[in-house]
């Protein structure tokens, strides 16, 4: 699909996969790993070298993502920030995650580990405007939070709608999800070493194009 060209399967199919990349790095154990390839979404299955093939060597289509017109590049760029962004937050280290949030009604998902929180919006239509959350008092995540990353923001071919900052009162932060969407918030003292870990990522921004 072309970067132009509107399918809301391709849509979703899109979302379904960095919402998955997501939950697998930071709902695992203290590392991850990926098939090469799965970082851009390739279509075909990587078929090994086997007798009935004639033990031909693999190849795996790096160059679709290098298409600046097709919508590969979106995940590519969705997978370096998000392995660029827990470079500097650090949530693999810590072994355990806390559920905060786990509405099967309004299909949001929010867990905790270490300083950060994974909020999901799992419902394919509706967005969730100042969703609140319960933070437990004295917790690691209970201070000031900042959206570190959005698999909605444009770039990951996403909605692009602005997001609100979260919001705390009292015992609770309240966020707002896009369809399809999801957040990770993390303590605004790692908002300058974030900003500048990503932005290493400007001339690779620039090659995608729009």
């Amino acid at each position: 699909m072309c970067v132009k060209d509107h399918n809301i399967l391709v849509d979703r199919g899109i979302a379904k996969l960095k919402k998955m990349m997501l939950l697998a790095s930071s709902l695992g154990a203290d590392s991850v790993l990926t098939w090469m390839g799965s970082e851009f979404g390739q279509l075909d299955s990587v078929n090994l070298p086997h007798a009935g093939n004639g033990h031909r060597r693999f190849s795996i289509s790096y160059d679709l993502a290098d298409k600046r017109d097709l919508k590969f590049k979106y995940l590519e760029m969705f997978n370096l920030c998000m392995n660029r962004t827990e470079a500097v937050l650090q949530w693999l280290p810590h072994a355990e995650h806390k559920i905060l949030e786990k509405n099967e009604v309004s299909k949001v998902l929010a867990y905790s580990r270490g300083p950060c929180i994974f909020v999901f919006n799992f419902n394919p239509t509706e967005s969730r405007e100042g969703y609140g959350i319960q933070i437990p008092h004295g917790s690691e995540v209970d201070r000031e939070l900042f959206v570190a990353l959005d698999t909605d923001e444009k770039k990951f071919g996403g909605s692009g709608v602005p997001t609100k900052y979260p919001h705390r009162w009292g015992e609770y932060l309240y966020v707002t999800l896009q369809p399809r969407s999801s957040l990770v918030l993390a303590p605004v003292e790692l908002k300058q070493a974030l900003a500048a870990e990503l932005q290493v990522d400007d001339d690779f921004e620039r090659h995608l194009g729009a």
